[in-house]
């Protein structure tokens, strides 16, 4: 997340966005979220439904930052109140995983799951 980008998710109602990053290795920060095979098939379709498509077909927005990352077009609206962050607490929820009652911050998903 640029400043500029924060910026203008501030003042405007900016398309939203998915951000996807694509790893070959597992990274020292990471932490294991154990889930049942169920919770992992409805994460998954949960995950899937917050892209925006065409002819069933995730639609690509832009290049990310990096030969890793890409940006697809995205369902909702997010702001200071609800983030990238209190999206995916959502589908914790909605996938029947520990989740928190509100957040915004990462740290505070982070913190259900490490050991």
């Amino acid at each position: 997340l640029t400043f500029k980008i924060a910026f203008q998710a501030l003042l405007t109602k900016p398309q939203s966005l998915m951000h996807v990053s694509k790893y070959t290795s597992k990274r020292n920060k990471w932490v294991s979220v154990p889930v049942t095979k169920t919770q992992l098939e409805k994460l998954k379709e949960n995950i899937d439904k917050s892209f925006v498509k065409i002819d069933g077909q995730h639609v690509f927005a832009a290049k990310g930052y990096y030969s890793s990352d890409m940006f697809y077009y995205a369902k909702g609206k997010y702001h200071a109140f609800y983030t990238c962050n209190s999206w995916a607490n959502d589908l914790l929820k909605m996938s029947d995983m520990y989740a928190c009652l509100w957040t915004v911050f990462s740290d505070d998903l982070m913190s259900l799951y490490k050991s």
